[in-house]
């Protein structure tokens, strides 16, 4: 799935679940959001049950639909995730009064009653096992980015906005201005020669 399809907001013939969409939008959810409620609504009312509206939605339903992610072979926590999309519309729609007609929130429950399945985190990664894989990134730019996902933690994209203004080495600090949910944050890194060279702008830019 591309960038621009996760982003794309999907029009729905029921207009409950329009409004729903446009509220949350209102709201501040994310593009991305907005995409697995709109995209899990039209898949549900447009594909698979086209002769149901919201208010006729029984948990037979649900449970049918669950056995149709099943049968595509999803994971449990991707047959959760599509539950949640329709719970949070259930779950809306039942608090607003324009809505009278629905009354339930079937998507709940038939959602606790599927478990959600965590995965089992592996062992952490020491900076000794880190050093062995950077020293063996033959180009500069990617030991360079190696060396900042190490150091900080932080994710590749963050990594790939810092710029030279960024680099406080001297204080030992590095700014990351793309963090998720748009911030700016200044984390420590031990400086050293080794990382000073690592992160010389020729590397990043």
């Amino acid at each position: 799935m591309t960038g621009k399809t996760r982003e794309k907001i999907y029009e729905n013939e029921h207009d409950a679940v329009n409004d729903f969409i446009e509220r949350k939008q209102a709201m501040g959810r994310s593009r991305r959001t907005l995409n697995a409620y709109s995209r899990t609504l039209k898949s549900f009312f447009h594909e698979e049950f086209t002769d149901l509206a919201p208010e006729d939605v029984e948990v037979r339903h649900i449970e049918d639909y669950v056995g149709k992610l099943a049968a595509r072979d999803l994971s449990q926590n991707t047959k959760r995730r599509y539950l949640e999309s329709l719970s949070s519309f259930y779950g809306w729609a039942m608090k607003r009064p324009r809505f009278e007609n629905i009354t339930g929130n079937p998507a709940a429950v038939v959602l606790e009653e599927i478990p959600q399945k965590y995965r089992q985190r592996p062992d952490c990664a020491t900076w000794e096992n880190a050093k062995k894989i950077v020293h063996n990134i033959a180009d500069p730019r990617n030991k360079a980015i190696a060396v900042i996902l190490a150091k900080t933690g932080c994710r590749i994209r963050e990594a790939l906005e810092i710029e030279r203004d960024d680099l406080m080495l001297d204080d030992g600090f590095i700014r990351l201005r793309e963090r998720k949910g748009g911030s700016q944050t200044v984390v420590p890194v031990f400086s050293s020669a080794g990382m000073s060279y690592c992160l010389d702008v020729r590397c990043l830019r």
